[in-house]
Parts: structure tokens; C-alpha cells; sequence
């Protein structure tokens, strides 16, 4: 029988119910054993065999916990990742990794010292374009990229009633959110960029903390532009990647979100499955064609998660590879507080 991993959640919102626990539960490499609900018993419709923990020390004195998913405001990421790790528990934390890039050094450090698996839920680098995106480059089939876009559009005109997302606390806005995903992205293709330049806006009436960003990140012989916006009723493009002999459009999102939103299990037959129409297009001189897109695959993450604490396999997403998206969002900020470009 496979060697089972014994977890526990530190949260049951959205995070939990749709993007963690499908995983851990179609996987029988990890058994949830224990979630922090302090005020609730939500999770117990969908894991009745958990225990419901009513303090986080009940999690952290817990011997028999061998991981700790630190998916709860951004804010409390750090001091909660740092509590987990001293107990002697691995950490799956949930994006962004921290808020300063003092305190992700911090954990790395502890991490390392312990001997103990801590990775960054950046699952997004298991969607289905972004796969697409990397074997198009890898097949130089666009030939030296020179200006490549990416962005993800939503309409969401009322701030709504998560205050620890549009309150003005520590991590919050959509440069953390969002744009971890997208700067993760781009830095896992193209590397760290050597300067930057950054737009932040709050577009929504009340905002108090970004819902707009626009990142330039420039590198030797090319430049990346990132984009979020939460005012946008028009998705418009996912991609826009343009080399010196064809050209890569994308629209539409990746189905993994949606689907398990609409209660869709992991394991199914062609999960990650995109529809033929939602197919990026090349556009090249003489001719243009759709490029089939790869399927999305986020049980690889967890897959990967599990060898690497059974068996020391190495992580798919690297502390230190998440430390560097909290790098660029310090330094985009201070692009934006003072009007100009930074280098890296």
C-alpha cells in the first residue's frame, strides 16, 4: 500500500474546497486528517473522517501531521509557514509565497536546516496554455521572441466582502494575487529580467489597494508585459507572443478552475481537456494555423509534492524560484512609488 502523507489544511474557503482538497482526496498518497475551521464545520460534508481544529496549535502539536497547507491570507503566510516548519512539519504554502523577501528567505533557511519539503502553490504553471506556451518556444516555431503579453482579465465591479483582499493590509491587491501567477510564469520562461517598470491603479469605486497592474519587465533583446485587471468585462487575449517568424495569439482560459468550481473530479478521463475552438493560433507569412493545446495538469503538482517528501525527488516549484516573484513584486512597487524604471 502506498505510503500515505498525513495533512493538514489551515483553511476551508475557496482555496481548500476547490483547489487543494480534490487533489489531496483523488491522490491516495495524502489522507486530510485534521482542518482548521475556527468558527465553522464546513469541511465536514466533504471530509467526515477529518478532525475540525478550533486554534492552529492544535495543528502544530499534532505528532502525527506530516504536512501543513498554509492556504489563509497572505499576510499570515510567513508567520504561519515559519510555526509549521519549527514544529517540524513540511509546508505547501499557497501564492504568493510571502509578503518580503526577507521573510521567504527566512523560511528557506529554516526549511533547509530542518531538512523538510517547502514549495509555493504557483499551480499555474500546470495550465494548459502556459504548457502550450513553453513547447511552442521550446520548437522555436516563432523564432526569437521580441515581444511577448500575457494577461488575465476578470469583471468583478464590486469589491466584495474578503476583507483581507481589499482591505489596505500587508500583501494584498492583485499584483500579489494575480500577478504571482503571471510574473511566475514569465520568470520560469525567460529568467529574471534586467529592469522593470510598473503601473498600479485602483479602477473600482472604494478600492483601496490595486485592482489594475500593468508589469514591463525588459530583458537583453526583448520585452514581457504582464497585465491584470478586475474591471474587465472583455476578457480579450490570454497571449500575445510575437517572434521573427510567426506570431502566437490565445484566447480563453484554462478549463481546470471551472471545472472544479463545477464539482469536476481530478482523476476523470482527459482532465485539463481544452475545448479544439479555444486553440491558440500561429500566424506566420505564408500560412497560419491552430496549435493543439496541451491539457492542463494540476494533480501533477501534488504528485511531485508526494515524491518529493517520500522519496527527496525535487520540487517542481523551488522556494527560492517563488522568492524571486516576491522579488519583482517588492521592486515593482517601488517602480510605481516612484515613477520610474528599476533595474533587477
Amino acid at each position: 500500500m502506498k505510503q500515505q502523507i498525513r495533512t493538514g489544511l489551515c483553511s476551508f474557503g475557496l482555496s481548500g474546497k476547490i483547489f487543494h482538497v480534490p487533489f489531496l482526496q483523488s491522490n491516495p498518497g495524502f489522507k486530510i486528517t485534521k482542518v482548521l475551521e475556527r468558527t465553522k464545520e464546513n469541511s465536514k460534508t466533504i471530509l467526515p473522517e477529518a478532525k475540525i481544529a478550533k486554534d492552529f496549535k492544535e495543528l502544530l502539536d499534532d505528532q502525527d501531521l506530516d504536512l501543513l497547507i498554509v492556504n489563509t491570507p497572505n499576510h499570515l503566510h510567513y508567520p504561519m509557514a515559519k510555526e509549521a516548519l519549527l514544529s517540524g512539519k513540511h509546508v505547501l504554502v499557497e501564492k504568493p509565497f510571502t509578503v518580503l523577501v526577507e521573510e521567504g528567505k527566512e523560511l528557506i533557511t529554516l526549511a533547509n536546516d530542518k531538512k523538510l519539503v517547502l514549495t509555493v502553490y504557483q499551480n499555474r504553471r500546470l495550465d494548459s496554455d502556459f504548457k502550450t506556451v513553453k513547447k511552442i518556444l521550446s520548437e522555436n516555431i516563432l523564432g526569437k521572441v521580441k515581444l511577448f503579453e500575457s494577461q488575465i482579465f476578470r469583471w468583478k465591479p464590486d469589491l466584495g466582502n474578503k476583507l483581507w483582499k481589499i482591505n489596505a493590509n500587508k500583501g494584498a491587491g492583485l499584483l500579489y494575487d494575480l500577478g504571482s501567477h503571471l510574473i511566475d510564469q514569465a520568470l520560469v520562461l525567460f529568467g529574471m529580467p534586467n529592469s522593470l517598470f510598473a503601473d498600479l491603479r485602483k479602477l473600482r469605486k472604494g478600492a483601496e489597494v490595486d485592482d489594475y497592474f500593468e508589469l514591463q519587465l525588459f530583458y537583453n533583446e526583448f520585452k514581457v508585459t504582464l497585465k491584470s485587471s478586475l474591471l474587465a468585462s472583455d476578457p480579450g487575449h490570454r497571449f500575445i507572443i510575437q517572434g521573427d517568424k510567426a506570431c502566437y495569439t490565445k484566447f480563453g482560459n484554462d478549463p481546470q478552475e471551472e471545472d472544479l468550481m463545477g464539482g469536476a473530479i481530478p482523476s476523470t478521463k482527459n482532465w485539463g481537456m481544452e475545448d479544439e475552438f479555444l486553440w491558440g493560433i500561429v500566424h506566420a507569412e505564408q500560412d497560419s494555423f491552430s496549435y493543439p493545446s496541451l491539457n492542463g495538469s494540476y494533480p501533477e503538482f501534488f504528485e511531485n509534492l508526494y515524491h518529493a517528501i517520500v522519496d527527496r525527488e525535487p520540487l517542481i516549484v523551488k522556494p527560492e524560484e517563488a522568492l524571486d516573484v516576491i522579488r519583482i513584486i517588492e521592486l515593482a512597487n517601488i517602480s510605481f512609488s516612484e515613477k520610474r524604471m528599476v533595474e533587477v
